[in-house]
């Protein structure tokens, strides 16, 4: 990621690679393995669902209402390195946090064709974020800001990001069930 001046193009590019990059690596997933309910949390399947959701209502905040909202907020002043809002995201997610109506419904079909629209939803998620990010300057994401129920007052250029750290850490749970590398180095 680029630590320096992140911008929307560069965030897209990283956005659009992501998710290709983690639908190429899921493919090899066994009908059985991307479907087995575990004792504890989530399946494969109910995981990229829940990622693909999620990815897509990541763009509900860069609407017209966010825009009004995010000025009361002020101005973003000494941030932190998009590395240290990973890190504190991604504790803050292994210490648990509901997904509310995020929750993904109990996989009932167990197919390849069920599999691969799944992973399909996944890999083209992010293009509802990405059309809307095109309505904002590098600018206005670097300063305006958004609330996080996790971790408070954040840039819009680091709420873009948080839709990749969230994708980030169900794909560490997806390689723990699976046992591939499914994340880019």
């Amino acid at each position: 990621m680029n630590e320096t001046s992140p911008s929307i193009a560069n965030f897209l590019s990283e956005l659009r690679a992501f998710h290709e990059f983690t639908y190429q690596k899921a493919l090899p997933i066994e009908v059985a393995t991307f479907f087995a309910r575990p004792e504890v949390g989530w399946s494969v399947a109910e995981n990229f669902s829940h990622m693909a959701r999620v990815s897509r209502s990541m763009s509900l905040i860069f609407r017209m209402p966010g825009k009004l909202v995010s000025p009361f907020l002020g101005r973003a002043k000494d941030r932190p390195p998009l590395e240290k809002i990973k890190e504190d995201y991604l504790a803050g997610l292994r210490k648990g946090f509901s997904s509310g109506p995020f929750a993904p419904a109990r996989e009932e079909s167990a197919d390849d064709a069920r599999k691969m629209a799944i992973l399909e939803e996944w890999r083209y998620s992010y293009q509802k974020l990405e059309k809307s990010l095109q309505s904002y300057t590098d600018e206005q994401m670097r300063q305006n800001q958004f609330y996080h129920p996790m971790l408070g007052r954040i840039t819009l250029m680091e709420t873009a990001y948080i839709a990749l750290y969230h994708s980030i850490h169900h794909l560490q749970n997806v390689e723990r069930k699976t046992g591939l590398k499914l994340l880019p180095e």
